[in-house]
């Protein structure tokens, strides 16, 4: 049997699938989906790519696999975190949102977001040799992470659910087992696709492999019982290694705050900034400005009005935003920082004061470990994923370090003075 046979097969075992099932909406673009494919040397062209990856009906309309790949949809992917392990949970850090844009896009994001969550901790034993832990393991995590994503019943018009309690990950799909395919069957490692189309482009964009980790390695690294079925969902569970999570607590509490003020607030005042340099400006212009999707814009300009800080006069379309009180003051900073030579000045110094402090570290950390990862640097220096990466590519493009060998394998090299520089910040500490 060929393997378009095999696919047509599967197409008519789930009536509901993604290519059968209409787009709710029909203006579309896919500036994102295009993106990834050309990162990975797989440009896509615009007259056929839409019948290439399948996301027509065959009415020749936007299917639901379209929605999903469109840069602007209502798709909503949630993280939550609890703060407590047993059965009472207080919700701390409430529904951030990674969707309402290209599927691809969330899946990167929380899958960024995950492994920040992931804390490394590093031990010393003798002669110098060095043992990392995480708090789950990590190719599991991940495999678990895009299961929940290609696996999904997207019929049901809900996105996975990822959440952190105190003692452990969670991961919900929707769904349940795909029909045929028993539990007997799933930990065998039988795989029967409910989304093939989708999986193609993951494949694609190499989020999944063509002979995928699995479930059964996951099952040799975890017990049976990490994952409970419904009719409707499936739900999986990691719980955190003891001593890795008693001995961060405190570093994740400060990671869940710094990821969840900072973007929000920054984007608010951007907002402000932008209503007062031009009271008419539109919610669609907005989202051009600040590169986020029209739901953040909506979500934002309603925070800023229930605090009082703004407020519209006239209709939507002829009328204009107002400023208020202490919102003027936060937009006139934000201005203020742009347009002030003097302030610039003092402001540049600073940050570069901070920047080169940080690069110096993160030498350090390089010279000491050559194998170490992006994500054990945003532990020990407490920077975010994004600033770790500025800051790499700053060293890189100064000739203070190379790479050698893949991301996962490879190893970093401190050039020349740069060696004396990390020794400088060690001897210093």
């Amino acid at each position: 049997m060929t393997s378009k046979m095999i696919h047509s097969l599967q197409s008519q075992s789930f009536p509901k699938s993604l290519i059968h099932i209409e787009s709710p909406e029909q203006e579309l673009t896919f500036a994102e989906l295009f993106i990834h494919y050309r990162r990975f040397t797989k440009p896509l062209n615009d007259n056929t790519f839409a019948k290439t990856l399948n996301l027509l009906t065959k009415d020749g309309k936007y299917n639901y696999l379209a929605y999903l790949m469109a840069d602007n949809n209502q798709n909503s992917v949630r993280f939550a975190r609890f703060n407590d392990a047993g059965t009472r949970f207080e919700l701390i850090e409430k529904g951030i949102e990674y969707g309402h844009c290209c599927l691809i896009t969330a899946i990167q994001r929380i899958l960024d977001r995950f492994e920040i969550e992931n804390i490394t901790l590093s031990k010393l034993t003798g002669a110098a040799h060095r043992i990392d832990k995480r708090m789950v393991d990590n190719k599991c995590l991940r495999e678990i992470i895009i299961n929940a994503f290609a696996h999904n019943d997207y019929s049901y018009r809900m996105l996975p659910i990822f959440e952190v309690f105190q003692n452990r990950f969670a991961v919900r799909s929707y769904g349940g087992l795909v029909p045929q395919l028993t539990i007997d069957d799933f930990f065998l490692g039988v795989s029967i696709l409910r989304n093939p189309e989708l999986m193609r482009i993951l494949k694609d964009v190499e989020l999944v492999e063509a002979l995928g980790f699995g479930v059964r390695g996951i099952t040799k690294v975890y017990d049976r019982n990490i994952f409970e079925f419904t009719d409707n969902t499936v739900y999986v569970q990691l719980t955190f290694d003891s001593e890795v999570a008693k001995n961060t607590e405190e570093v994740t509490n400060k990671t869940t705050n710094k990821v969840a003020n900072k973007t929000g607030s920054s984007n608010a005042e951007k907002i402000l900034k932008l209503m007062a340099e031009n009271s008419e400006i539109s919610m669609s212009e907005m989202v051009t400005a600040l590169d986020l999707s029209l739901s953040g814009i909506k979500k934002l300009i309603k925070q800023l009005k229930s605090e009082g800080q703004i407020s519209r006069e006239g209709s939507r379309k002829d009328g204009q935003w107002i400023v208020e009180g202490n919102g003027g003051k936060v937009a006139n900073k934000v201005t203020n920082k742009t347009t002030n030579k003097v302030a610039n000045k003092t402001t540049n110094k600073v940050a570069n004061k901070t920047e080169d402090s940080n690069a110096e570290k993160i030498l350090k950390l390089m010279a000491e470990n050559s194998e170490i990862s992006m994500s054990e640097m945003v532990t020990a220096l407490d920077l975010s994923l994004s600033g770790i990466k500025k800051l790499i590519k700053q060293l890189k493009s100064e000739g203070h370090i190379s790479r050698e060998g893949s991301r996962k394998s490879g190893q970093w090299i401190v050039e020349g003075n740069s060696g004396k520089v990390a020794n400088k910040v060690a001897n210093n500490q």
